[in-house]
């Protein structure tokens, strides 16, 4: 699975924690770990344009 893929898979899970009203702190770990994987990709893409 590549990162991309990676990104789409926790924007998922974090979309049906909120609609499934999941404990704030969850949703909050899930977001942490969805901006983590978002930061590593646009600097790997960023490294790849130059």
């Amino acid at each position: 699975m590549n990162k991309k893929e990676k990104i789409e898979m926790i924007r998922n899970i974090l979309n049906n924690a909120t609609n499934m009203n999941i404990k704030k702190e969850i949703i909050l770990k899930i977001s942490q770990k969805f901006d983590k994987h978002v930061i590593e990709y646009y600097r790997r893409s960023g490294q790849d344009e130059n």
